[in-house]
């Protein structure tokens, strides 16, 4: 930091010496890379996947290079595909079976912690007690998204899928599937089943001001801290290890495989998957740099101006200008009091 300090005061006596270069606009890093090879070049963002409108506008070289770009790759395409069916997929997955429950997949003290966690939480144990382990997991970050106040809706992957299939619209390449990952959470083991609640439940506890922490990160483009609060569960729990090896470094080989295919058939892409696939060792960023075959740049990006509702955003945050929040009563999700239309399914 002091090193940068020292470099603005030489920018300010820059500016003295040449008023011209005050209107420079200000420049930032986010976790973004371009990556070229002889053939072609590949631009890689870090994504989040619930979000909040302060994440956005996104800093306009990162739109330009979506824009630039001949396909769109992600890890599952959110939009596509029949809801219901993915629903009945996830209930014939995720439920147990005649005679089976919760309570027989997990030991003593880890049940008597998932009990005092939805007791804490005001979450209705006797809704979870059909379900696996994994399902119960997603249940319980479910909860805790709305009750940060986060939307799916502001997720990164979620803003290019709309803009792929909408008005700016482009190839989508699905490195997954969002078949595949169920099933990669379904057909975990027992006990990997077990830990990956546990870690779950673990997670959750730090609540707020780890999210705010990894946005913070996300928005600056330290990409080690956002490993460092990737991998936070992992210190504390060596335990959890198997289920950070699935869920984040050995589908970081898939997703690096892949972006080296991109590389390889020339042309350019815009891939963006979740955050912690990039960062890190074993992270994409990292393996790609350790190949020695291609360019791997962050580049400096300009800030974007504040929107009113950026603005808006950030004073809440900060305490004020404070909206109720409600149950809606037509879907279930939280959405602001009052008697406008719901902002999740359009109803009043």
């Amino acid at each position: 930091m002091r090193s940068l300090s020292r470099l603005a005061l030489l920018a300010s006596l820059a500016f003295v010496a040449t008023p011209a270069l005050a209107q420079e606009k200000e420049t930032e890093k986010r976790l973004f890379w371009h990556v070229t090879s002889d053939k072609g070049e590949v631009y890689l963002l870090g994504s989040i996947h619930v979000g909040t409108e302060d994440m956005y506008p996104l800093p306009k070289e990162i739109e330009s290079a979506y824009d630039k770009a001949s396909a769109l790759v992600v890890e599952a395409d959110i939009e596509a595909g029949d809801k219901m069916a993915l629903q009945q997929m996830v209930l014939e997955k995720g439920m147990c079976g005649e005679g089976d429950s919760l309570s027989k997949h997990l030991s003593k003290d880890n049940l008597k912690k998932v009990k005092e966690y939805c007791k804490k939480n005001e979450i209705e144990f006797g809704m979870l007690k059909g379900m696996k382990p994994w399902l119960v997991a997603l249940q319980m970050e479910g909860v805790a998204i709305h009750k940060l106040e986060l939307n799916p809706e502001l997720g990164v992957d979620k803003h290019f899928l709309v803009a792929a299939h909408g008005k700016k619209q482009k190839k989508i390449v699905e490195i997954e599937s969002i078949d595949a990952q169920i099933s990669l959470l379904a057909d975990l083991s027992a006990e990997l089943q077990e830990a990956f609640l546990m870690s779950t439940v673990s997670e959750q506890e730090k609540g707020k001001k780890q999210f705010e922490a990894l946005i913070e990160a996300w928005k600056t483009g330290d990409a080690d801290k956002v490993d460092s609060i990737s991998r936070d569960g992992e210190k504390e729990h060596p335990e959890f290890k198997p289920i950070a090896d699935k869920m984040i470094y050995d589908r970081n080989v898939t997703m690096t495989k892949k972006v080296e295919e991109l590389l390889a058939q020339g042309g350019v892409s815009f891939v963006t998957v979740g955050a912690a696939h990039m960062v890190g060792e074993k992270g994409i960023v990292k393996s790609l740099e350790k190949t020695k075959k291609y360019k791997v740049e962050q580049p400096a990006l300009t800030k974007p101006e504040k929107t009113e509702k950026t603005e808006k955003t950030e004073k809440k945050a900060d305490g004020g200008d404070k909206t109720k929040m409600v149950k809606c009563e037509s879907c279930g999700e939280m959405r602001p009091a009052g008697d406008g239309t719901c902002p999740h399914c359009g109803l009043k």
